[in-house]
């Protein structure tokens, strides 16, 4: 999964709505200055980040959490808007401290 962050303190997921890519982020990411670790994925099907056989929401909840246990961050904030609302739904209880 193709995704830019920045290393900070708090991480902050922001998920990109739908036909967009991480690239929307890029003004809003400049104004955090810092304060948060920044995670801006492309959600699959969706820029760098390639299609998958099944693109639905509950699969890109699944990709991110694995990116996400795969860069060893267990607390995260999820923003985003759009059809994310459904995918960070399915990131919450996946991730602490609401899945912990």
């Amino acid at each position: 999964m193709n995704a830019i962050y920045m290393l900070e303190k708090i991480s902050l997921v922001l998920l990109h709505g739908y036909l967009e890519t991480h690239e929307i982020w890029d003004s809003f990411r400049v104004l955090l200055d810092g304060s948060f670790r920044t995670i801006a994925p492309d959600l699959p099907g969706h820029g760098l980040s390639g299609t998958f056989d099944v693109n639905h929401m509950e699969k890109q909840a699944d990709v991110i959490c694995a990116y996400l246990q795969k860069q060893n961050i267990e607390k995260v904030i999820v923003a985003g808007h759009s059809m994310v609302g459904l995918c960070g739904t399915g990131i919450l209880p996946k991730v602490s401290p609401c899945g912990k």
